[in-house]
């Protein structure tokens, strides 16, 4: 009877770590928070929370800086849709809290969270 039970325990835990399947390449719309030691992308619709690489040529300081409600702010919260590299499964980014690495090739469009928040309403 133990058996059972602990399998169905097993099963039950593995259920609940599972993270959304993704394509490797493509593109990705969602929050990115930037501040000190954070690079975060967090996909529309999930809870998933990625660490995104990002190189200055892609998205600027200064470009960032523009779209924050606070200009200059830490963090800063932007809207972001851009076309990219998920990694695998794994340990990513500060101190490799994050579960994968969403390298950023290309910037679609940057929007304050203020602007999804209000079309959202």
């Amino acid at each position: 009877m133990k058996k059972p039970l602990i399998f169905l325990s097993l099963l039950f835990i593995c259920s609940c770590t599972e993270t959304t399947p993704w394509p490797s390449k493509g593109i990705y719309s969602g929050y990115y928070t930037n501040a000190f030691e954070k690079s975060i992308f967090q996909p529309s619709g999930t809870n998933e929370k990625w660490w995104l690489t990002r190189t200055y040529s892609v998205l600027s300081r200064e470009e960032l800086n523009k779209n924050c409600p606070n200009k200059g702010s830490n963090p800063c919260v932007v809207y972001l849709s851009l076309e990219g590299e998920l990694s695998s499964i794994g340990e990513h980014g500060h101190l490799s809290k994050y579960n994968r690495e969403l390298v950023m090739n290309k910037l679609i469009s940057i929007k304050p969270v203020s602007e999804i928040q209000s079309s959202n309403k």
